[in-house]
């Protein structure tokens, strides 16, 4: 096989509200444990992919911190490697910041590998995805780049903003806005495979065309101006786009019942994550607890119910969670009752307090925020 270079790239993932107020899309929690980098991530390192650069817009620490040395994601040591390239120069002298500027800024981190076939992917479209018979595809088109794509039936009502595409004889003909006027199409996954020289003219070229534009803006450039034919390749399994706090909310409840959790979380593919020192979760007397993830650390003496619990929550006696998100190392108080709430980490509620959302509108509490 080839070698290959995977390339996570945060720079289109969405805000998340409160959640990216501190913190990289990337590093957000998902279902109590994970982070949401941690799919892509896991992709590369099930494929036996183990040279990744992680592409960072924001917030490197909170990246750098959740993925700490990589060894959770990288089998070989001493053959791979996983670099965070964040470009500080844009922010010190307030240059346009793009992936590409990222990537070039950082070049002597995948320059020694002599990697032929480049991957690119997002961090906001969770899936498991083996990347290996896209690679197949790639390299028995003989073309320059592959488009991987979904074809979808609700594009009315998510996917806005991406890109759709018109196919014809498995090449892309033509690449659109999604404007959600249309309900069905294929869009695409935003995951790009490339060969080393086509890669290495779109980062040499980018300042000549447009210096705000991106990967994913080069790539569409070149195949509907440039007219450089470009493969697709469908993938036909389980998508959960993260487009905005509503889906990041309603996929994590999405995930609560067993045979949906299995749709992403499958046997033989697993999703791998930094590992934490706490001990296991601890139910009290009085806990009740159903239909819910409770993480490592967190102690239960009242009532959750279809809910999810990061590391370190405390729900003391008589406390009710209901139908939310509580972060890590947040504590409510004896007496108190959350009802479709999101808490971000370190938040205090204290006692006999009482907080009421509805399934479309959640009350949202603030990192560190005491009530």
């Amino acid at each position: 096989m080839r070698k290959v270079f995977g390339f996570v790239d945060l720079f289109n993932a969405p805000e998340l509200g409160v959640l990216t107020e501190k913190r990289n899309f990337g590093a957000v929690t998902f279902l109590g444990r994970y982070g949401l980098i941690d799919f892509a991530l896991s992709n590369f390192a099930n494929s036996k992919i183990n040279r990744i650069g992680i592409i960072v817009d924001k917030y490197s620490s909170s990246v750098r911190s959740h993925i700490q040395n990589g060894s959770a994601f990288i089998s070989n040591t001493k053959t791979g490697c996983l670099h965070v390239m964040f470009n500080e120069r844009a922010l010190r002298k307030n240059e346009p910041n793009t992936d590409i500027e990222t990537i070039n800024i950082s070049k002597e981190h995948f320059t020694d590998g002599g990697s032929e076939i480049i991957i690119v992917a997002p961090v906001n479209i969770l899936a498991s995805i083996d990347f290996n018979p896209f690679i197949e595809s790639h390299i028995k088109s003989g073309k320059d780049v592959t488009y991987v794509y979904e074809h979808r039936f609700d594009l009315d009502k998510t996917m806005k903003g991406m890109n759709l595409l018109n196919i014809k004889e498995n090449l892309v003909k033509g690449v659109k806005r999604n404007d959600q006027k249309e309900k069905e199409g294929d869009i695409s996954l935003d995951i790009f495979i490339m060969n080393r020289d086509f890669f290495e003219h779109i980062l040499s070229s980018q300042r000549e065309v447009n210096i705000k534009y991106g990967l994913k803006d080069m790539i569409k450039y070149e195949v509907t101006k440039n007219k450089v034919e470009a493969n697709t390749f469908e993938f036909k399994g389980f998508v959960l786009p993260i487009m905005s706090l509503d889906d990041y909310i309603n996929g994590s409840f999405y995930l609560l019942p067993y045979l949906n959790r299995l749709k992403i979380f499958k046997n033989g593919w697993p999703i791998y994550t930094a590992t934490h020192n706490t001990p296991p979760a601890k139910y009290g007397p009085r806990a009740n607890v159903k239909n819910s993830f409770i993480a490592n650390g967190s102690i239960i003496d009242g009532t959750v119910e279809n809910s999810i619990l990061s590391r370190n929550v405390v729900v003391k006696a008589g406390a009710s969670v209901k139908n939310s998100i509580v972060f890590t190392s947040t504590e409510i108080g004896k007496g108190s009752s959350l009802n479709y709430v999101l808490t971000d980490k370190s938040a205090r509620i204290g006692e006999k307090v009482s907080l009421n959302g509805n399934k479309k509108e959640y009350v949202i509490i603030k990192q560190g925020e005491k009530l």
